[in-house]
């Protein structure tokens, strides 16, 4: 396909060769008989493939879905999005470049099960600098299964609503140069 000229395209930018990205794919799902994955190993083995593409230069978006199993150890609040989303942060240690979502596409992520439990979490290079700056530490919050009041301090909570549709849990991952 060509694209317009630039004169054509009426301010608008159109991509370019540099705007390019590839898109790597995951899968949560497991052979029948098999365990589910779990928040930290899987959110552990997505920080570290993100980091390896980064460092190849690659411009990437890494998909996975499906559902994840939470251990709970502690009294708090969230779901396993939040949960992976936390845990994520944790093991990308404010990698420059990278930038994630992680949520329920029913719009509710765990918690009390009720329609105003958020949908998931977003985190960036900033989430730990700011959780920090706040006085709060990050491990304890995953330990202790509170990954939604980790989330709502920092203000990075995903809240839709319910959606009244259950496609499946989806968590992106955006790797750019840093």
């Amino acid at each position: 396909m060509q694209l317009p000229e630039r004169s054509e395209r009426r301010g608008k930018r159109a991509p370019d060769r540099q705007d390019t990205c590839e898109c790597v794919g995951l899968t949560q799902s497991q052979p029948q008989g098999h365990r589910a994955a779990t928040v930290e190993t899987s959110a552990a083995e997505h920080a570290a493939r993100a980091l390896a593409l980064q460092k190849q230069g690659r411009r990437v978006v890494i998909l996975s879905g499906g559902e994840l199993t939470v251990t709970i150890r502690g009294k708090g609040r969230g779901g396993p999005n939040q949960e992976y989303a936390l845990a994520l942060a944790i093991a990308l240690d404010g990698a420059p470049g990278i930038a994630a979502l992680a949520g329920d596409t029913d719009g509710t992520d765990g918690g009390a099960g009720s329609a105003d439990d958020p949908a998931g979490a977003v985190v960036d290079q900033t989430s730990l600098p700011r959780a920090r700056s706040l006085g709060l530490d990050p491990a304890h919050f995953l330990s202790d299964n509170d990954s939604t009041g980790f989330f709502s301090r920092l203000g990075d909570l995903v809240e839709t609503g319910p959606t009244w549709t259950n496609v499946n849990d989806f968590r992106a991952i955006v790797v750019d140069r840093p």
